[in-house]
């Protein structure tokens, strides 16, 4: 992540609360004004995990509307 991806952003996903803190206190002045939901996802996962893929749409369904899966 870096701090033109924060400025792009309008909205940041976390898994954990420590990957929140993290962002705040690196790019403390970018963050400023934006808004970081936490999603409390355990980051254990591997990448596109199918669990993981399911927990995140299920988290951020609230957020963003999905399409059909290619499943």
């Amino acid at each position: 992540m870096t701090e033109s991806d924060i400025f792009w952003a309008d909205l940041i996903f976390v898994m954990e609360k420590n990957h929140k803190n993290r962002i705040m206190s690196t790019f403390r002045e970018a963050v400023d004004k934006k808004e970081i939901v936490c999603l409390f996802i355990e980051d254990v996962y591997t990448f596109m995990d199918p669990a993981l893929v399911e927990e995140l749409r299920s988290k951020l369904s609230e957020y963003i509307e999905f399409g059909e899966s290619d499943d």
